[in-house]
């Protein structure tokens, strides 16, 4: 009997001395939060020359670095590695640029949390962040979250 109680007390000491990591989410600040970014299709995201946002890349190195940032609203800002924001242009395609000094509403996101590393990002538009098969771009096209539009945030130390 004394045995079953030491070792229960064992576990019970165990289990809640443990802490669970925080999410994402939870980890991105104010000051911002440096990250990777891989899509569904198991690549990086990455600001090209262009300022496009393609999601085509086998290995992470500087290109494929991105800021988040927390707003007050509970909305979120992203750099690309040039210091330039990320916009969704809604004048023309509504393609994922990274050509922004500043920003105002067309680079502000919400993000859905699918899981503690996976989210899915909507533009101020209302559409969900996607990948375009055809060129790996993206654009904030998609009404609902589907794979294509499933991101995995990977905080950078």
């Amino acid at each position: 009997m004394k045995r079953t109680i030491i070792v229960a007390s064992v576990l019970l000491s165990f289990f809640t001395s443990c802490k669970n990591e925080p999410s994402v989410i939870e980890r991105i600040s104010e000051q911002g939060t440096k990250v990777n970014i891989k899509s569904v299709n198991n690549k990086y995201l990455s600001s090209n020359w262009d300022e496009f946002i393609y999601a085509d890349k086998d290995n992470a190195s500087t290109w494929e670095e991105f800021t988040i940032f927390s707003l007050k609203d509970g909305n979120y800002v992203i750099k690309a590695h040039t210091g330039k924001y990320l916009s969704a242009d809604l004048g023309s395609d509504q393609e994922i640029e990274s050509n922004r000094e500043q920003y105002s509403l067309w680079e502000t996101f919400s993000l859905t949390e699918i899981n503690d590393s996976t989210l899915a990002i909507k533009a101020n538009s209302g559409k969900f962040v996607t990948i375009r098969a055809e060129d790996l771009r993206l654009y904030a096209t998609a009404d609902t979250i589907n794979n294509t539009e499933q991101f995995i945030f990977k905080i950078l130390k």
